[in-house]
Parts: structure tokens; sequence; C-alpha cells
């Protein structure tokens, strides 16, 4: 059986270039199924100008780098990693998608 998260996906190759086009989320740590008061990483809502999709991108970073104003902000991951994942409730494959 194939699993999804064995593959290796280009973020670049999959997606093209990325604008940030909305205001950054904060995520938390959790413990033992509880929210902490620790940030984990910044997540970034952002289109892609190949597909047109918008994705949501964890960063590993405890204060947003980038901005947002209003207006789309071209921004280049470092090193972003694609990991596909099936959500059993509406049996939809789905991305996570980390970068540093």
């Amino acid at each position: 059986m194939l699993n999804l998260s064995n593959l290796i996906i280009s973020f670049s190759e999959s997606f093209g270039d990325v604008m940030v086009v909305a205001d950054p989320d904060v995520s938390y740590r959790y413990e033992n199924q509880k929210k902490t008061e620790e940030i984990e990483a910044i997540r970034y809502t952002v289109i892609s100008t190949r597909t047109w999709d918008k994705l949501s991108v964890k960063v590993n970073e405890q204060v947003p780098s980038v901005h947002f104003n209003g207006k789309p902000v071209p921004v280049i991951f470092k090193n972003p990693k694609v990991k596909l994942w099936r959500d059993f409730h509406s049996n939809e494959i789905k991305a996570s998608i980390t970068a540093e």
C-alpha cells in the first residue's frame, strides 16, 4: 500500500511562486492534547501563482518575519517541505507544509 507521507513533493514545482495574502497566525505547542502558551511556529496563508490554491505554511519562528499590509506579499520560504496526508473524515488528500 502506498504511504502518502513517503512521497517527496517539490514545493516550487508544485506551487510556483507564492504570496502572503493574510495576517500571520500564531501556532501554539500542545502537550498531552492541551494547548500551552508556548509558541511553536508562525502560520502564513499564501496563494500559489501556479495553481491559485490557498495554502497554509507553518514556519519555525517565534515572531512573524513577513507582514501583510493589505496587498499580496511575494515570499520565498527556506527549505519548504510538503507532506501529504489523508483526512479520513472528508476522505480528501491534504498537504502539510512546513519551512524554516
